[in-house]
Parts: C-alpha cells; structure tokens; sequence
C-alpha cells in the first residue's frame, strides 16, 4: 500500500531490529511500496499531470499566475478586475467591432458577457467578433438594431451572446438613456400615470434679442424695459412660456417675431404669453393674455360716436343722416338714433341702419288717419361682419309729400347720431 485514503503512508514491513538479520525481501518489499508512492507523487517541476480531483479541505491554491489559456486558472483578481472577459479597446471600425479578450475564445456560448470600450461612435447596425470566432449583429435586448450614436465613443459597454449564430444583446440598457446633461429623443414619449416636472422659472433681462431659447427653463420672466426685437436662435419646436416683469414693447416682424395682433404689444407686468421657435431664430407667439385678463386688442370704435345736428340729404325720397367710415373687416356692433316729424297726418316712414347694401336694423313708423303729427325718435341697433361700406342710420319717405324730416315741429333739428364697436 502507498497510501490509504487519508494520504498516509505506511511502510508494508514492520520495523527492523537491530542486531538481526534483514531479509532481502522484506527491504525489498518497502523500496517496491516507496517506490510505488513517489510514482503517484505530484512532481513540484510539472512533470504529472493529476488523474483525479484534488479536494483542498479548505485550504487555498496561492501564488497562481495569471491565467492566459481557456484552459488556465484565474486569480481572484482577474475575475474582481473583469479582466478575464474584458475585450480591451474595440478594434475593427466603428460598425463592425473586433475584441480581443485574454483568454481568447473558441467557441461561443448562450449566456457569455464581454466587455469593451468603445473607440469611435457608431453611424449605422453593429457587428461584433469576439477573438475571431465569427461576427454577428449586435442588437438591443427587444431585437431592435442599434441605431447612429447607440454606441459613444470612449465608452464601456457590456454584451452577452443570445444565439451562437452568433447574435448579441447590449446589456447597458432596455434603450439608450438619455444623459442627465441632455440629449436627443428619436421616438415618442410615452407616459402613464406620471407627470413631466420641469426646471424651475429663470429670469432673463429683456435685450434688443432677449435670447429665451437658451435659457435653462421652458418657464421664464423676462425682466426689464428694453424694446424686443427677437428671442434668439434654437430648434424649430422649441417652447418657451413667458412672464413680463414689467412694460415693455415687442416688435411685430412677419418672420422672426410672428405676434397674433399683426402689431407691436405694449407689455404689462403679469402678462404672460407662448412662444414656439420655427428654427433659425424666428419665433411665433401663439398666445398672448394680458394681466387684466382684457384681449390683446380692447374692442375699440371706428370712430369717436357722433352726435350732431344734420339736415337730411334728400336723394331719391332717401334722407341720410350721419356715416361713421368704414373700418377694418370684423364683426361690429352698431346702433343708432334718428328722429322724425311727419307733417302730414298718414305719412308712413322707413327708417334703418345699414352700410349702403346690408340692413343691419330697421323700424317703420305710419301715422293713420287724422292723427295728429308727433315727433318720434327711432333707436336702432345691430351686428354685421365686414361691412362694405360707410356704416349710416337712414330716413325714407313712402309718400310723395317727402314729408319726414330731421326737425321738430317748431322747426328746430334734432340730433342723430350712430356709433360702432369692433367686437371680434
């Protein structure tokens, strides 16, 4: 026997007396059982080579080099640093990655990881070889084909292999986080159940350009006085919502800054308005409240209301009494007041509110019989859009006589008047 099961070893022969003979066979018999012990030895050179597992009983294997061979050990510190499946800088190109990993790889297997950091910045789809045993596509978990940019140069990136085809999963991430200091989304957000907050409002001092696309909040208030001529240059798309701080004035130009009223806007401290950039540094305000929660523009008459005592223009049994000009397309309210004094008694008379085409109110008034002649005021008021002409209040006579007239039975004239209000 060499040894029992525990490693010892025991001499076959019992010990020898000294004084008495030695039996050839018996030195024999110990030099065969030696022998045949130092043969199962494990030379410290690395001559044999170990026929069966060597349990340690909790003892560690120390001193180990490093390993370099698929078929090596590894130091701890191999496994802890990554380095047994660290590919290195990415050889190859930008789209078609080259590792290298020390052990190299024979074969590829479901599940293996490597690592790499990454030379350049992919344009297109990425392939990868992993110690030249093939290539294949390297895609995002979902089957998704890495798109320009998925891969920054200078990074660190994690890839496990799907298939042995081979394919690649890049294990960084689901999809490509944006960065914390900005970035670019390519698809559409989706949220559910949760809120989008942004930065907090940033004041920006009013300038000839009073450049809002650059600042660090889609909330700003814009201080100051100064006239503002452009908002600065950034992507077509661009939202900012704006607070003025104060009065100011914001000059309308048909491309770089679009206002609603087609006018400059005289600001007041509390008003608030969008602005959406078309690119380029043209901008468009697509909303505008004043603090006083009045419209951009107050509804404002064509003209100062008039009150006056004119003579009736007698043309075609028709007496015109006073116009207001015609303003700008709109609708208007108009209203009126005429008075008329017939002479005779059964005279019938018209009167209405119009712009030369469209009756905007009318009133007829007739006097029966033998009744005494009156003088009756006529008030009359409506609404039209785009008025074509000059806006007026007019008298018409059915009678032969021309009878009605803008006076008073003693002679005296009345006043008419007319006045209108732009309300949209």
């Amino acid at each position: 026997m060499s040894r029992n099961g525990s490693g010892t070893y025991s001499l076959p022969q019992p010990p020898f007396t000294a004084g008495t003979t030695i039996a050839s066979s018996a030195v024999n018999s110990d030099f065969s059982d030696i022998a045949a012990a130092l043969t199962q030895s494990i030379s410290k050179d690395g001559q044999t080579v170990y026929t069966g597992n060597q349990p340690m009983g909790g003892n560690k294997l120390t001193g180990l080099g490093v390993g370099t061979s698929p078929t090596d050990s590894v130091r701890v510190s191999q496994v802890a640093d990554g380095a047994i499946n660290y590919g290195g800088v990415a050889g190859g190109t930008a789209d078609a990655i080259t590792l290298a990993p020390v052990p190299g790889i024979t074969a590829y297997a479901v599940g293996q990881t490597f690592t790499f950091k990454a030379a350049s910045t992919n344009t297109t789809a990425v392939t990868v070889d992993v110690s030249t045993v093939g290539a294949g596509s390297l895609v995002w978990p979902d089957g998704t084909a890495l798109a320009a940019g998925d891969i920054v140069s200078g990074g660190i990136y994690e890839i496990a292999v799907s298939a042995t085809t081979p394919v690649f999963h890049l294990q960084n991430s689901a999809k490509p986080p944006l960065p914390r200091t900005g970035g670019t989304m390519t698809g559409t957000l989706a949220m559910s159940g949760a809120a989008i907050n942004e930065a907090i409002r940033v004041d920006v001092a009013s300038a000839t350009t009073t450049d809002i696309g650059a600042a660090a909040s889609n909330y700003v208030r814009i201080t100051g006085t100064t006239t503002i001529t452009g908002l600065g240059t950034i992507a077509s798309g661009a939202r900012r919502k704006v607070v003025f701080g104060g009065i100011l004035t914001l000059t309308h130009n048909a491309t770089s800054l679009i206002l609603p009223t087609g006018a400059n806007i005289t600001t007041a401290a509390g008003d608030c308005a969008e602005f959406e950039s078309e690119g380029s540094g043209n901008w468009r305000c697509t909303n505008y409240m004043r603090a006083n929660g009045l419209a951009v523009i107050s509804p404002a008459p064509i003209t100062n209301s008039l009150s006056a005592n004119v003579a009736l223009n007698n043309t075609s049994n028709y007496f015109d009494g006073p116009t207001v000009a015609q303003g700008t397309a709109g609708t208007w309210f108009v209203s009126g007041t005429v008075t008329v004094s017939p002479v005779n008694a059964g005279a019938r008379t018209y009167a209405k509110l119009w712009d030369g085409t469209t009756v905007i109110a009318s009133s007829g008034l007739t006097y029966e019989g033998t009744q005494v002649p009156t003088v009756q005021t006529v008030s009359l008021s409506g609404y039209i859009t785009n008025p074509t002409g000059n806006l007026r209040i007019s008298v018409r006579s059915l009678d032969s006589t021309l009878a009605e007239i803008l006076y008073d039975q003693s002679g005296n004239a009345k006043d008419s008047t007319i006045t209108a209000f732009r309300i949209a």
